[in-house]
């Protein structure tokens, strides 16, 4: 199981990995990167186990 989140242009990326219950490992992911980063982002795409957010509002 791991986790990544990256800046590639204006996006944010968050992507998770797990062996067991990903939708709830990767929902719990987001919702403790967005309260810990303040994001405010409108999600603009999701490809696999990978989440792109808007940095802007």
């Amino acid at each position: 199981m791991y986790s990544w989140l990256y800046h590639k242009d204006e996006t944010i990326v968050v992507g998770t990995s797990s062996t067991q219950n990903l939708n709830q490992y990767a929902q719990e992911f987001l919702e403790t990167v967005k309260n810990q980063y303040s994001l405010e982002g409108e999600e603009i795409g999701r490809e696999g186990f990978s989440l792109h957010i808007s940095k802007e509002k």
